[in-house]
């Protein structure tokens, strides 16, 4: 049970990394840079680039700014983040 546990967690990870993975790309589409966005949410760099790695989690209202910026609609606000759809 344990193991299986421990395998789907490490699936789960997997699916988030890869969803942050495709929000790099629409970065690059919008001709944006770890630099570019640190600084349009107010980050430091290293500290986007361990958000977008998956290392630490996105706070809301850092979401809610990348949401607005690339005009994200709920779904994919969901997708991206991993969030649990409501």
């Amino acid at each position: 049970v344990l193991k299986k546990y421990e395998e789907g967690m490490k699936m789960k990870k997997d699916i988030e990394k890869d969803n942050l993975e495709e929000l790099r790309v629409i970065m690059f589409k919008n001709k944006d840079t770890i630099t570019s966005l640190a600084k349009y949410l107010k980050l430091d760099k290293a500290t986007l680039s361990k958000r977008l790695s998956g290392e630490l989690e996105f706070k809301s209202s850092e979401i809610k700014k990348i949401s607005e910026k690339y005009n994200f609609d709920d779904s994919e606000i969901v997708y991206f983040f991993s969030l649990k759809s409501t």
